[in-house]
């Protein structure tokens, strides 16, 4: 299961080159394996809404791996 993360977090580096990664941690211990994300936003679009324009789509794209 973690290397389906692993991937996850590869990507989204891939498709936010402009946010880095501060912390990643899985939690199995609730029904559904998730993750939660922390990072930072920097570089020319240092906005919320540049997060968010992708959220969606990321979640998309891999809630069939889940």
């Amino acid at each position: 299961m973690s290397e389906v993360f692993d991937y996850i977090l590869e990507c989204l580096q891939k498709l936010l080159p402009e946010f880095k990664i501060a912390n990643a941690v899985i939690h199995f211990d609730e029904a559904s394996p998730h993750m939660h994300v922390v990072g930072v936003p920097y570089g020319k679009e240092q906005s919320v809404d540049y997060l968010r324009k992708y959220q969606k789509e990321m979640y998309l794209h891999h809630k069939h791996y889940l």
